[in-house]
């Protein structure tokens, strides 16, 4: 993982990724990407959701990647800001997303995972 975090360093230069309400059984998952220079492409690979009924045990119900959803990575920019809507959130239910950003350019890629802290709905 080390060796991971090393190389990511060579692309990113600053990464967010947090949980909004939207409605009673929906949350946005927000990801923000900022790179040291301008990127082939810039973004997200994939989101995985888990949620849990007591916040410490957790199962997986969702997972989004970009080549089913494009619009989580851009092209040719230094910075890349969106969200993917989870449809479907149980009340009394803990969510958290684990964002993995993405960087391609002439050295090669990129990735960092991040984990959003913890959303109860």
């Amino acid at each position: 993982q080390a060796e991971t975090e090393t190389r990511a360093s060579m692309f990113f230069s600053a990464h967010n990724t947090f949980l909004s309400k939207a409605t009673d059984t929906r949350f946005k998952i927000w990801y923000d990407v900022t790179a040291g220079g301008i990127m082939d492409k810039l973004g997200v690979c994939e989101i995985q959701v888990d949620h849990s009924t007591d916040g410490v045990n957790w199962d997986i119900v969702a997972t989004y990647e970009k080549i089913h959803y494009p619009a989580m990575v851009a092209s040719n920019t230094a910075s890349h800001v969106g969200y993917i809507t989870y449809y479907g959130a149980q009340s009394g239910y803990y969510y958290r997303a684990h964002v993995t950003f993405y960087a391609q350019d002439s050295r090669g890629t990129g990735e960092l995972s991040r984990t959003t802290t913890t959303l109860r709905m």
